[in-house]
């Protein structure tokens, strides 16, 4: 969605105030509930608590001080939620009444705008498809033109092809950003599995080092050496990736599970004095990963561990961030005395719509997957093919020079390093648009970094080597008549 940018907590935090607002409360009562929350959904929402502050201990209306607090809200999304509800509570409409009307509102208008956004990134990335074919055709034709016709200027020409390739990279990532925003599956908490908190710590780092790497190698290096280096940044990349990936596999298995699980909890803990029997009466009847799991908070239970904590230490070691939104949001519920049943309601909503809407996000990246890789291999293959071509007419042009008027201005290592530097670009750009439209984790950018950039390299490597040899084999004469001059 257009000025989307970053993730926001915009969704989570209208959820959580939703699901306090299930009794008919007076504003004071409703925002000294909300003041009272703690762990990091009192982060979430902080605003709302400085807007109490304002109202009990400055003398501010409370809508003046909605407002007030909005302005230093450094968020757009929650920037704009507070602000409507101050002016709405100015309006002389009550909190509780806003939020459950507001809450409605952006669930239409999310789910209608992530479905317009994704429409609009689907193009881009075929736009940029059709891009990287028109560039790398502009390469060969101007490559093997330059070797001909003396007024062609083959430096300044790829020189404009490459800066248009690095342009329109820029302008489609940073669009696809503003469409879609970025999203995450999994959970970088304090409970969650340390190497994937590692990874996604690490992966910007990496993916900056990687890329500045790359763009020396096919600086510096000659095309056999710069290749295989970028190959072998490409694999390390991507074993990094997987790294991650295959610890964090099972999340996407466990949150489909996840909106009838807290459903349940709600309900059941409702009506149970003991928490232990009755997360073990919902226990009953659940897939295998989810009884190993409340099995967990069984066991901390029993261990003299508060619910609260169990829940939130058990949910967020699963690495999903579903898991620990949604238990953060049922805890918080309970310790404050909101009808769980209420809160258990909300939540199976906000779960559902954010699966809904990853499926919707992996429907386009899958489509998005399809066209890439070959996209990036074919361009890879034709630039080493007609990097071997050039080498060859150069050779022919030596010998001839002295009857006809031919003088390439296009040095070879120049246009070795274009070709190079263009397969990193577009590699890159690829894996960010995978990246952003499917909204997985950090650890797959770099999955998929590595592998376009593994793919285009071994790909450029093996071409521009196959093809010389192949032409050096089938003008081996030329050498002979070379050895005459």
């Amino acid at each position: 969605m257009l000025g989307r940018g970053r993730s926001s907590d915009a969704e989570l935090m209208m959820a959580y105030l939703r699901a306090l607002a299930t009794e008919d409360l007076d504003d004071l009562t409703y925002l000294d509930l909300v003041a009272s929350t703690s762990g990091r959904m009192g982060s979430v929402v902080r605003p709302l608590a400085q807007a109490r502050n304002l109202f009990r201990n400055w003398g501010f209306g409370l809508g003046k001080a909605l407002r007030s607090v909005a302005s230093t809200v450094a968020d757009v999304r929650v920037r704009g939620l507070v602000e409507r509800m101050g002016k709405s509570v100015e309006a002389g409409m009550r909190s509780v009444a806003y939020v459950r009307m507001e809450y409605e509102r952006m669930r239409d208008i999310g789910r209608r705008e992530m479905e317009n956004a994704l429409e609009h990134a689907k193009t881009l990335g075929d736009l940029y498809m059709t891009l990287i074919s028109t560039f790398t055709f502009l390469i060969a034709a101007f490559v093997i033109a330059s070797s001909t016709f003396s007024g062609i200027s083959g430096s300044t020409v790829l020189s404009a092809v490459l800066a248009g390739i690095c342009a329109s990279s820029v302008f489609v990532v940073i669009l696809t950003w503003r469409y879609v925003g970025t999203d995450s599956i999994v959970s970088t908490g304090p409970f969650a599995p340390p190497w994937i908190r590692t990874v996604e710590w690490v992966a910007p780092y990496a993916v900056v080092g990687s890329l500045v790497a790359s763009l020396l190698s096919a600086l510096l290096l000659g095309p056999g050496t710069g290749s295989l280096l970028n190959a072998f940044i490409g694999g390390a990349l991507a074993s990094l990736g997987l790294s991650s990936w295959i610890r964090s596999r099972k999340i996407p298995a466990l949150d489909a599970d996840l909106p009838i699980l807290f459903r349940a909890l709600s309900e059941v803990i409702s009506h149970f004095k003991d928490p232990v029997e009755a997360i073990g009466v919902v226990s009953e009847g659940q897939s295998k990963p989810l009884r190993r799991l409340l099995e967990k908070v069984r066991s901390l239970l029993r261990g003299g561990v508060e619910l609260g904590a169990a829940m939130r230490s058990a949910f967020s070691a699963t690495g999903s961030r579903l898991a620990s939104d949604a238990s953060e949001v049922l805890v918080e519920g309970i310790r404050l005395g909101v009808p769980s049943s209420g809160v258990g309601g909300v939540i199976y909503l906000y779960l559902n719509d954010k699966l809904s809407l990853r499926r919707k996000r992996s429907q386009v990246a899958g489509y998005l997957k399809g066209v890439a890789y070959p996209s990036v291999a074919t361009s890879a293959a034709i630039m080493g093919v007609v990097g071997s071509l050039y080498s060859l007419l150069l050779d022919a042009v030596t010998m001839v020079r002295n009857f006809l008027p031919l003088s390439p201005d296009l040095p070879l290592e120049l246009m070795w390093r274009v070709m190079a530097v263009s397969l990193v670009a577009i590699s890159l750009t690829c894996a960010m648009l995978v990246y952003l439209i499917e909204g997985s984790s950090r650890a797959h950018l770099l999955l998929h970094l590595g592998l376009m950039l593994l793919t285009s390299m071994v790909l450029f490597y093996a071409t521009a080597t196959g093809t010389k040899a192949l032409l050096e084999s089938m003008t081996s004469h030329l050498s002979r008549i070379r050895s005459m001059w």
